[in-house]
């Protein structure tokens, strides 16, 4: 089995290194720069180019996974190069069917995980989200997500897209409440340390327990000290509008008159 990796990034990077350990041939990596494209492909022993267009070898590949932007999708499948190859995407929010007409078979290779080239990630717990056209091509893909991981299930692009929406919340709303909560504590002289172990609890309340675990002064209703919070947070546009927001949402959810805050 070999497999033409088109991409450098985050995603590609694990999955060609995850495969390639798997004992699965990764055949060559592109990419539109070529220091990245070399870097991978170094790691996994693949030849490297930074143009689709010079790799001529299409068609003998069992897959090529296009593990880029969503945006840049459909800029690969429309040089017309892949029509005699099995084609999958790793895109959590992009629609398989866009990519009928350029491929000879197509679909997803999701895995729904976040990821930095430099952070190590157990790909065996990571959950594998799979779709293809054929079923000779559902076939290798779980073969491949099998040899990667303990948790592959089918999911079609609209039910991936869901996921994926759910992911946007759980993780890139996150980390952006984290950051600004960061910045407030440099900006009040608190030591983020101090942060660590509600963190860490907040996790684990959330992993382990069921059910709403929604406390603060929002859920009390206690109008004295989200006014108090806003007054810290008066020269902080962005977390001021977080803050009332989240406030909004959570008392009407639990309250039946309205607030003003």
């Amino acid at each position: 089995m070999n497999i033409v990796v088109i991409g450098s990034g985050n995603v590609a990077t694990h999955l060609a290194k995850g495969l390639f350990h798997s004992g699965i041939k990764i055949t060559a990596v592109i990419s539109r720069n070529m220091e990245n494209s070399k870097s991978l492909g170094d790691l996994v022993q693949a030849q490297a180019y930074d143009n689709i267009k010079k790799y001529n070898l299409w068609g003998t590949e069992d897959l090529v996974l296009v593990a880029v932007k969503d945006d840049a999708i459909d800029e690969v499948l429309s040089s017309g190069l892949l029509k005699n190859s099995k084609v999958v995407h790793t895109s959590g929010s992009y629609d398989t069917d866009r990519m009928k007409e350029y491929c000879l078979a197509y679909g997803a290779f999701y895995p729904f995980q976040t990821f930095r080239k430099t952070a190590a990630v157990d790909l065996s717990i990571v959950p594998f989200f799979l779709e293809m056209s054929d079923e000779d091509g559902l076939a290798l893909l779980y073969k491949l997500a099998g040899s990667l991981s303990n948790s592959v299930h089918e999911l079609n692009s609209e039910e991936r897209k869901k996921l994926h929406l759910a992911g946007v919340f759980l993780n890139n709303f996150i980390y952006f409440i984290l950051d600004k909560t960061k910045n407030l504590c440099v900006e009040h002289g608190i030591s983020q340390e101090l942060l660590k172990p509600l963190l860490q609890q907040t996790i684990n309340f959330a992993l382990d327990y069921p059910e709403n675990l929604q406390t603060g002064p929002a859920l009390r209703g206690d109008l004295a000290t989200m006014r108090s919070h806003l007054d810290v947070l008066s020269k902080n546009q962005n977390l001021a509008e977080i803050y009332k927001t989240m406030s909004y949402l959570i008392y009407n959810e639990n309250h039946d008159d309205k607030i003003e805050l």
